[in-house]
């Protein structure tokens, strides 16, 4: 869940960030590749907790709960808003001025990547555990062989951080 989902849901927002802001052309076209592929992974790993759940039943479903409400307060911690949160290495305005000259290439500072992982790409992860909790429940009264495609909310989120159709 951890890996599959989440960081694999969360790299694929970050790497279309960094796709949004870099202008070198070589550049673009890997990390159009790059975002691609994240996206893939994300959406196998969320097909296949789907179906563990579905064949796990009650036990799996809450062991899913438990590990996504263990990386969440992870995340807040690392951002410095949950118990026990400790300050980055670097200020806010520190890490713009490192990075700045570089976001054509595709480089975001580690504050940025923050923001992202704990804002757009902590929400796309939170709304893919609601709709595939959703149709779990309502599906599986209709139909055992039901499969939950996530693959749009995925796209959309990705498309509308870069600003154009990209997945």
């Amino acid at each position: 869940m951890d890996d599959g989902c989440i960081g694999e849901t969360v790299a694929s927002v970050i790497a279309s960030r960094q796709l949004a802001y870099a202008k070198d052309p070589m550049v673009r076209r890997a990390l159009t590749a790059v975002v691609r592929e994240e996206a893939t992974h994300a959406e196998l790993a969320w097909k296949t907790v789907d179906w563990a759940v579905r064949k796990g039943g009650k036990k799996v479903e809450s062991a899913v709960l438990k590990t996504f409400d263990r990386v969440v307060a992870e995340t807040l911690v690392r951002e410095g808003k949950g118990s026990g949160a400790r300050k980055g290495h670097f200020t806010e305005s520190e890490d713009v001025k490192k990075t700045v000259s570089m976001e054509a290439f595709g480089v975001l500072g580690e504050c940025a990547a923050r923001k992202i992982e704990t804002g757009p790409a902590m929400k796309l992860v939170k709304a893919l555990l609601k709709d595939m909790l959703a149709n779990l429940h309502v599906d599986s009264a209709k139909s055992s062989q039901h499969v939950w495609e996530p693959r749009k909310r995925i796209q959309d989120c990705i498309n509308a951080v870069v600003g154009q159709k990209i997945v």
